[in-house]
C-alpha cells in the first residue's frame, strides 16, 4: 500500500504541552495547550479560538466534547461553552489545574485541583469528592469514563482511582498517573511516572459467594443493562 503522510499546519503552542486534541462531527479539529491557548483547524485553516469579552483569551488549559458533540473549556476558575463562535462563561470552577471527560449519561466529569466535580446542564457545578488526606501537590491529573461506566482518576500523589458513584477508592497503581485510556479488551491502561505504562483488566470469572447470595444455584443466562451491571 502507498504510505500517506499527513501534515499538521504549524500552531502557536504559546507554552505548555498539549492537554486536548479532539474532532467534532463536523470535521472542526480542537487543539487545547497547557499555556491556555485553544486552537480550531477547519478545512485547513487555522484560528485561535475566540472568547466572549471579559475573558482572556488565554483562559482555559482543557477542553472536551460532551456525548451531544458540544465543545466546553475550562481554566482559571471558569468553565465556559463554545456558541455562536466563540467560547462563554457558564460556571465558576475551584482554582487549580483543571481536567474534563465526557460522561455517557451527558455532561462533564470535572478535576480541578483536588476536587472531583460533575457538570450537567439540570444541576450545574456539584461536588463529588476530593482526594483524601492532606498530602502536599496532591491533584487529579487526568480522567477518563470507561465503556462500562466506571469513571478512573489519575492523580499525583495518589496513584490510580475508582470512583463508583458514592466515594472514591483506590487501586494497586500507586505512582503518579498522567494519562488514562481504554483498549478494545476493556482493559484501562496508565501512564505513569516511575511505574511505566500499566494495565487495569477486567476480571473474566468471580465466584459470586457473598453472604444470600445465589452462588450455588444453577444459573441459565446473564446479562448487562444500560449502565454495565450484571444481572
Amino acid at each position: 500500500m502507498p504510505q500517506v503522510v499527513l501534515e499538521m499546519p504549524k500552531v502557536d503552542a504559546g507554552s505548555g504541552h498539549i492537554t486536548a486534541f479532539f474532532q467534532q462531527p463536523d470535521g472542526v479539529i480542537w487543539i487545547a495547550f497547557e499555556g491556555g491557548r485553544l486552537h480550531r483547524i477547519e478545512k485547513g485553516r487555522i484560528e485561535q479560538a475566540a472568547v466572549a469579552p471579559g475573558l482572556s483569551s488565554a483562559f482555559a488549559s482543557c477542553a472536551a466534547m460532551d456525548r451531544d458533540g458540544q465543545v466546553w473549556a475550562a481554566g482559571s476558575g471558569t468553565l465556559a461553552r463554545w456558541s455562536e463562535g466563540r467560547f462563554t462563561p457558564v460556571a465558576t470552577l475551584p482554582q487549580g489545574k483543571v481536567v474534563m471527560a465526557a460522561s455517557r449519561e451527558g455532561g462533564l466529569w470535572i478535576g480541578a485541583g483536588r476536587k472531583l466535580l460533575r457538570h450537567t446542564e439540570a444541576a450545574g457545578i456539584v461536588e463529588l469528592s476530593a482526594l483524601a488526606g492532606d498530602v502536599s501537590g496532591a491533584r487529579i491529573n487526568c480522567l477518563h469514563e470507561d465503556s462500562s461506566g466506571h469513571l478512573w482518576l489519575g492523580t499525583t500523589r495518589s496513584g490510580l482511582l475508582e470512583w463508583n458513584g458514592t466515594r472514591l477508592g483506590p487501586t494497586p497503581v500507586t505512582h503518579d498517573v498522567w494519562w488514562l485510556c481504554e483498549d478494545r479488551e476493556s482493559s484501562i491502561w496508565a501512564a505513569t511516572a516511575g511505574g511505566g505504562a500499566c494495565r487495569v483488566r477486567p476480571r473474566v470469572l468471580t465466584l459470586l459467594d457473598e453472604p444470600g447470595s445465589p452462588g450455588s444455584l444453577l444459573a441459565r443466562d446473564l446479562c448487562l443493562d444500560a449502565k454495565g451491571n450484571l444481572w
